[in-house]
């Protein structure tokens, strides 16, 4: 049986723009029909299954096959995939397991742009569900996921990450993150009440020092012991409560910092704010790759249930060490399965071998962030903005900061005060950031009085217009 979440999802749309009395109604209505009306039966079978005991490294090898080969079997049924190999000199019936996967062509962003409706299977007309990428690039990109299926199994992946702390489906929740609440222009609501999924949604747009007192008394009043967020926007309210010995009314038990790149220094701010671990997670809307971050030892497991994760280098060879892109191939997705997915995002994979928490899959160090997030040099060096990262109170009284570049040469580093009167020293800023940049990057520094978040409440920490 398959739940009735994914047939009202394309009704979404109408159900945020109703009035917030509608929306009460309707969601208070929606929470008291059973989960398992709610979410279907693949949820509670493959919670089932991840909460197993069996994942050691022969059942992984095995279901990874198994998975792999059901993907390819799909492949077959669409346009694309036999003819898209074939011109790359490979024979789509000629894959026979897992091992064969490097002889697989890559899939880029184009060819989903080009060729969306030619990579969905044929067999599954009427059972898909389109969605778009946010267009963190600038291009949006739509595809389809299956319906009852995808967006139940990531379900499961992400409260398996949260049940860390202790979270439970269905728990109270604040949620610090998108662009306006209120329908009304006119209104400065900055939040309102989820009731389908007990959330107070609290907007990120409108974090400020007018408001920082406001969201901290409506998270005491909501009593929730979980807050989720951007990374930027829980650094914000962190940062202010740290300055001025602002304590919560309300012990939190868990922070979940996600759909944004997160730095060391985040989540000492936060942590030191709210008395409690940030849990954070790499993945992205095409599922292909998932990886949670793990506090005994502060990297990133990839769950090998979610696909299959490689790594190339800058020659697109296969590494398993090291700083390369992230290849996904996704298990979850019989409408239209995305094969060695090129992401474009950048990451630090580790030597380790074994980690406390006993789940000893791939590990990554540092997602070092998107393509399109590195500053780079006029030799073509690339400066990830984890590198960036400081260590002292250089960014003390800075409450935000962004870089922009339109030419090799040079980069923009525009910042933004903790408030009007705050004491800052630019010479040492300047000399910090230049140490990280190199001597072949001029840096101009500029104070603003507010750096904008984008239209879903999220702060672009670097604005790049240079492509490689």
């Amino acid at each position: 049986m398959k739940g009735i979440e994914d047939i009202l999802y394309p009704l979404k749309k109408h159900y945020e723009n109703s009035p917030l009395f509608v929306q009460s109604i309707l969601g208070k209505i929606y929470r008291f029909i059973p989960l398992k009306y709610r979410v279907g039966e693949v949820y509670f079978e493959f919670k089932k299954l991840l909460k197993s005991n069996s994942w050691d490294s022969d059942f992984i090898k095995y279901y990874q096959n198994k998975e792999f080969l059901k993907t390819i079997e799909v492949a077959k049924k669409t346009v694309f995939y036999p003819k898209f190999y074939k011109e790359n000199g490979v024979d789509i019936n000629d894959i026979k397991s897992i091992d064969d996967i490097q002889k697989l062509p890559f899939l880029e962003k184009h060819h989903l742009q080009e060729f969306r409706e030619e990579m969905v299977n044929p067999e599954e007309n009427g059972n898909s569900l389109y969605l778009t990428t946010g267009g963190s690039t600038g291009t949006p990109t739509g595809f389809y996921y299956e319906k009852g299926v995808t967006r139940s199994k990531e379900q499961v992946f992400i409260e398996d990450l949260w049940e860390q702390q202790g979270y439970k489906n269905g728990d109270k929740c604040i949620v610090i993150r998108g662009g306006v609440i209120s329908s009304d222009s006119n209104s400065n609501k900055f939040d309102k009440y989820d009731a389908a999924r007990n959330w107070l949604i609290m907007s990120s747009y409108h974090l400020n020092e007018d408001t920082f007192m406001k969201y901290i008394e409506r998270i005491n009043q909501f009593k929730s012991k979980f807050i989720q967020g951007y990374p930027s926007a829980l650094t914000m309210l962190a940062k202010f409560m740290n300055t001025n010995n602002v304590k919560l009314k309300v012990k939190i038990k868990g922070i979940f910092a996600g759909s944004e790149n997160i730095f060391p220094h985040q989540i000492e701010e936060i942590e030191k704010a709210f008395d409690a671990k940030v849990i954070t997670w790499y993945g992205h809307t095409e599922v292909l790759i998932l990886g949670g971050y793990c506090n005994y030892d502060n990297i990133y497991h990839i769950y090998p249930q979610y696909g299959i994760t490689e790594i190339i280098d800058i020659n697109e060879h296969s590494i398993q060490i090291g700083e390369g892109e992230l290849i996904g191939t996704g298990f979850h997705n019989n409408v239209m399965p995305l094969i060695r997915f090129k992401t474009g995002d950048i990451a630090q994979v580790s030597d380790k071998k074994a980690c406390a928490c006993k789940k000893n899959h791939m590990f990554i160090d540092r997602i070092l962030g998107r393509s399109h997030e590195f500053i780079l040099s006029p030799s073509n060096r690339k400066i990830s903005l984890t590198a960036i990262n400081m260590h002292d109170d250089v960014f003390a009284n800075i409450k935000q900061y962004q870089f922009e570049q339109f030419e090799k040469s040079e980069v923009y580093f525009r910042y933004e005060l903790v408030s009007p009167d705050a004491d800052i020293n630019e010479p040492i800023i300047v000399k910090a950031l230049s140490k990280k940049l190199g001597d072949d990057i001029l840096l101009k520094v500029e104070k603003v009085n507010k750096i904008e978040p984008t239209k879903r409440g999220k702060l672009q920490a670097l604005i790049q217009h240079i492509s490689e």
